[in-house]
């Protein structure tokens, strides 16, 4: 079958209609906690569960990530401006020491539990899930997924999902379709 070359704006505005939620991603190593803000989130397994995860490359929480080998998915509202604020438009490369680690706890100013994994869960959140590690998928681009095996979840907090339309803006717009 031939395919017609399509410009990557075409390309661009194709995926722009693809929404995804927002999550707040943690993990946590040696004392040290890291979160990241995750666009690209999709359930890929019923049985057992499983989720993967897209973030950008050079985030201050893959080190945490690889040696942990867990994190949590912390769920946003669409009501929750802090999260959105706090993560918003953050690659996570900036205030990293010389060892991987973030200076500054990006969850300092929140309140947390901790998981049985032992990353923090946003008590703000709307859900979480606790995931073990189980491949991490290098790819060719901007972008690591990582594929967890949910091991603990619950509902924290009722609201409505924040959801961004297109996943390579580098500021999330929290978009709820109209009923």
């Amino acid at each position: 079958m031939a395919m017609s070359r399509h410009s990557k704006s075409d390309i661009s505005r194709a995926m722009a209609q693809m929404p995804g939620g927002l999550f707040v991603m943690t993990s946590a190593w040696e004392g040290h906690a890291g979160a990241v803000l995750a666009k690209w989130v999709q359930p890929c397994s019923d049985n057992p569960a499983m989720v993967m995860v897209a973030i950008n490359r050079g985030q201050h929480i893959e080190p945490m990530l690889r040696n942990s080998r867990s994190f949590v998915l912390c769920q946003i509202a669409e009501s929750d401006r802090f999260l959105l604020r706090k993560f918003n438009g953050t690659n996570g490369t900036n205030g990293t020491n010389g060892n991987g680690h973030h200076d500054d706890d990006p969850l300092a100013s929140m309140m947390t539990t901790v998981a049985p994994s032992g990353a923090p869960i946003v008590g703000r959140a709307m859900t979480y899930l606790d995931c073990e590690i189980i491949r991490h998928i290098e790819l060719e681009s901007d972008y690591r997924i990582y594929v967890g095996q949910v091991h603990a979840g619950a509902v924290l907090n009722q609201g409505t999902p924040a959801v961004q339309f297109g996943g390579n803006g580098s500021s999330p717009a929290a978009h709820t379709p109209a009923p």
